[in-house]
């Protein structure tokens, strides 16, 4: 009786693993892409896109990104957990990327629907929730994907 038992936990235990593996791996898909930076909030107050280290765009592809701010490109890993509710997204800056960002990582929460992506970041801890108010010290991030052109004529 007790291998029985033991036997369904495992099982069980599996198709978790295996569900949680699909989630992750159905949301990095609808992350995957560019995404153009359509406003920006910062500790309650709006953030003017151009300048201040602000990315103007965003790309995210197997686990990797790439961003756009002030004319340079800064790279690196992120990773994505769907089973929370918002959804958690780490990001760490590769130690080759340009400063200032090099070797940083941020903690946050993130929202992707079709084509609008949401990611609120703080530099101290994880955000609780998808704003970024007065003294919170979150920095909320609205994007829009880019479509790729056809090249069909």
């Amino acid at each position: 009786m007790r291998k029985i038992i033991l036997l369904k936990l495992i099982i069980l235990v599996a198709l978790i693993s295996v569900n949680f593996a699909q989630k992750n791996d159905d949301v990095a898909k609808q992350l995957e892409g560019k995404w153009k930076t359509v406003s920006v909030i910062y500790d309650g107050k709006p953030v003017k896109i151009e300048g201040m280290f602000v990315s103007t765009e965003i790309e995210f592809k197997d686990g990797k990104f790439k961003t756009w701010a002030n004319g340079k490109e800064y790279f690196g890993d992120y990773k994505l957990d769907s089973t929370k509710d918002p959804m958690w997204i780490d990001v760490a800056y590769d130690a080759n990327t340009a400063q200032p960002f090099r070797g940083t990582s941020f903690r946050g929460l993130f929202k992707v629907e079709d084509d609008k992506l949401i990611i609120v970041t703080n530099v101290q801890r994880r955000p609780k929730k998808l704003a970024a108010e007065s003294t919170s010290l979150n920095m909320l991030v609205e994007y829009e994907r880019i479509k790729e052109e056809s090249s069909e004529q």
